[in-house]
């Protein structure tokens, strides 16, 4: 094989592997519900400010 396809399918794989991750992470309804609550009090912050990266909050705005 040559370096580009082994560089293909170590990325692939390495999506596979985040795929199963991702599975894992969605069977528990307390995490999904911790990330939802973080991304809609990101998203409420950041619609309150102009700009794209300079209206992204703080961690220290988020954990209130």
């Amino acid at each position: 094989m040559d370096m580009h396809r082994e560089q293909g399918s170590d990325v692939i794989m390495g999506k596979v592997l985040s795929l199963g991750e991702l599975v894992d992470f969605l069977k528990d309804k307390e995490k999904v519900r911790e990330m939802l609550v973080f991304a809609g009090k990101c998203g409420a912050i950041t619609t309150t400010r102009r700009g794209a990266i300079p209206a992204l909050p703080s961690m220290d705005e988020l954990m209130y």
